[in-house]
């Protein structure tokens, strides 16, 4: 588990949490036709294509020479044991990188979490602090004991005092849910607030969620909106968006700033940042914000543009308007895969429209019971109108 949402490549898969599971409420509608409001990022949705083959045997001349060039080249099992040799000529970055690539399994390199344990273990004696990190996630999967709880927990402490941003968010998230130490929300803020501090973007967006949703003090949203800019100084995309919707919606104050938002959003969906499409789509649907016009074929294509990236609610809108004609002609099959794509994503709005479609035989055959086991799965996922 880790402590933030999205961070870089590698150090990423490494967070402890992708959240503290607490986000900003959004201002959702409760119209089955205008769920367009709810912003969700989950699996992706549509086929993607397979990445390229994995090249086992390279050119000569392109052959790498250290472990860091092997897995820039995505050569992992050549990488590995590159890290291997060089974490033993004591190169603490090394280990890390030669635990890492054992803890997630890279390429062709098979997943063995007992085996990074030496890795991090030297690259942390080593004084190579990502390592430190990466060992105290590596004890908590590999024994779940309350001792060695305990000592992963201070080992992310101890970390974030020699000024590694990455465990003191860690150590936050820890905090905040009583993992090896007693359960101290305030502590938590105050950790995310530190990791912010020395540059990790990561602990920025944890304290922004924690000052959003009063965890561990009072609710304030000026200082919410003041993190999350400082997570989008530090190349947060994340942090960005929440940035851009605070300043739409003039939350923390500020006065509401459709077209300034807009621009933001436009730019991140470029970045491939599933929500900014979604919010961008929505706008643009609806008109929905001062000096915004209807634009409701581009919003189509932001929609699916999101959904492709993992946004459930987006292929729900972009049924929505297909079954509807909204933007260009009726298609009821069409949104009929939208709604599946959706529903089998987690989206509770997109199971309830699969509902609607089978209670009407839109796209479909008609058939009650399939609607019922859709209606079913929308109450289950939290759609409460569907529970009735």
């Amino acid at each position: 588990m880790f402590a933030t949402r999205a961070m870089g490549p590698l150090a990423a898969a490494a967070m402890m949490l992708a959240f503290t599971g607490t986000a900003c409420a959004q201002d959702a509608s409760a119209d089955e036709k205008d769920s367009s409001a709810e912003f969700d990022n989950t699996k992706p949705l549509l086929p993607v294509a397979p990445p390229p083959p994995i090249a086992l045997v390279p050119d000569s001349a392109e052959l790498p020479e250290t472990s860091a060039q092997a897995a820039d080249q995505k050569l992992y099992r050549i990488a590995l044991n590159l890290a291997r040799s060089e974490c033993d000529a004591d190169d603490g970055k090394s280990c890390a990188l030669g635990g890492e690539i054992l803890y997630y399994g890279y390429g062709e390199v098979e997943k063995d979490v007992e085996a990074t344990i030496p890795l991090f273990e030297k690259g942390c004696a080593l004084e190579y602090l990502s390592a430190c990190n990466l060992l105290a996630i590596a004890q908590y999967d590999t024994d779940k004991s309350e001792e060695s709880h305990a000592a992963s927990t201070q080992l992310l402490f101890d970390t974030c005092d020699k000024g590694y941003g990455y465990a003191c968010s860690n150590a936050g998230f820890r905090s905040e849910n009583g993992i090896g130490v007693p359960l101290d929300k305030a502590r938590a803020r105050g950790m995310y607030i530190k990791a912010c501090d020395v540059g990790y973007g990561g602990g920025c967006l944890n304290a922004a969620t924690a000052f959003a949703n009063a965890i561990g003090g009072p609710k304030n949203e000026k200082r919410s909106y003041e993190f999350y800019g400082r997570a989008c100084d530090l190349e947060s995309l994340e942090g960005c968006f929440w940035k851009a919707y605070y300043e739409e919606r003039g939350r923390a104050g500020l006065m509401p700033n459709a077209k300034g938002s807009a621009a933001q959003y436009d730019a991140l969906c470029d970045k491939a940042h599933a929500q900014a499409c979604a919010a961008l789509g929505w706008m643009l649907q609806k008109g929905k914000g001062r000096g915004i016009k209807k634009d409701r074929d581009r919003a189509r294509k932001l929609y699916l543009r999101a959904c492709t990236l993992g946004s459930a609610n987006s292929c729900n809108n972009l049924g929505i308007m297909h079954e509807y004609g909204e933007g260009g002609p009726t298609n009821y099959k069409a949104a009929v895969l939208l709604f599946e794509r959706g529903c089998e994503a987690g989206g509770a709005g997109a199971c309830n429209s699969m509902a609607r479609m089978h209670t009407n035989g839109k796209g479909v055959a008609r058939s009650l019971g399939a609607a019922a086991a859709y209606r079913e799965r929308a109450c289950e996922l939290g759609w409460e109108r569907a529970c009735k």
